[in-house]
């Protein structure tokens, strides 16, 4: 299994969430790192399969997880944690932009979004207090590293000027009203041409 994802969550897998220790003894695995501005290769061994996908990670943000922010050999706030991905299908040349979460849409986040045939982007919250006003929680959407998708820092209204021809909203919070499918903000979505993601759903770029 080759497993891909930045340094610090490398780091983080090895000491203040031992995953990798643990499974030493069961399985194995090769890492391959994301590098911020590094396109690679990922796909099948021998071209001949076909699918082969050019990967464009992109860096999200250098906030650490909760359970690793007291631990000091990883507290290094020039690391990048999360990264988006823009996946490119060379057979194709079309291709996909993954953000499954956004603190914030950077100058080089929105360009990604803004070529992207596909997007798959961060749909936790509907609004900044969403969890604080049922009471179920002490910090808002934006401390947890998530832009609500309505408000004025919400997301809904750029969403719906990218030329994407399908936008998708993923990584959605048990709390957001969006997931019932007669709800006022579903209506909203879908008024714009915004879907919601669900399990099993699959895409072909």
């Amino acid at each position: 299994m080759t497993i891909y994802g930045t340094k610090m969550v490398r780091s983080c897998l090895q000491s203040a969430f031992p995953v990798f220790p643990m499974l030493k003894n069961y399985c194995s695995w090769e890492w391959q790192s994301f590098n911020p501005g590094i396109r690679q290769k990922v796909g099948p061994l021998h071209e001949e399969d076909g699918g082969t996908i050019i990967v464009e990670p992109v860096p999200v943000s250098k906030k650490p997880p909760l359970y690793a922010k007291s631990t000091q050999e990883l507290d290094c706030h020039e690391e990048i944690w999360e990264v988006g991905l823009v996946l490119h299908n060379e057979g194709s040349g079309r291709c996909l932009a993954f953000f499954p979460t956004l603190e914030k849409i950077t100058p080089a986040i929105e360009a990604c979004l803004k070529k992207a045939d596909i997007l798959m982007v961060d749909g936790t919250f509907w609004s900044e207090d969403e969890l604080t006003g049922m009471g179920a929680a002490a910090r808002d959407a934006k401390s947890m590293g998530h832009l609500p998708i309505s408000g004025p820092t919400g997301t809904l209204e750029l969403l719906a000027s990218f030329p994407a021809e399908r936008k998708i909203l993923i990584h959605i919070n048990n709390s957001n009203p969006i997931l019932k499918k007669d709800s006022v903000e579903r209506n909203i979505l879908e008024r714009l041409g915004i879907e919601v993601a669900y399990d099993g759903m699959e895409l072909e770029v």
